[in-house]
């Protein structure tokens, strides 16, 4: 499953679904979701290098692909919560 979200979703529009994220929750006055995705945010700026690698090349260390594994699923999570987007 995270191959074929990879495979069908640039790095860029992972991003820019982020973004619809977190301006519906701003829109919404959600501001315990919106706290906490400000921390999720923030998560993938500081580790933005790996998770580009990680989207280019699957051969990564087992610590970053369990990152990028969590990373994957809290977009997920939080499209299905807000059913903003369908992947």
């Amino acid at each position: 499953m995270r191959k074929q979200i990879l495979e069908g979703h640039s790095f860029e529009e992972i991003m820019e679904k982020c973004n619809d994220i977190y301006l519906w929750l701003e829109e919404q006055s959600w501001l315990e979701k919106l706290e906490e995705f400000k921390t999720f945010i923030a998560f993938i700026k500081r580790n933005k290098v790996e998770i580009e690698n990680y989207y280019k090349n699957f051969d990564s260390s087992s610590h970053t692909e369990g990152m990028i594994s969590w990373f994957i699923k809290s977009i997920l999570g939080y499209a299905k919560n807000i059913q903003l987007f369908d992947f």
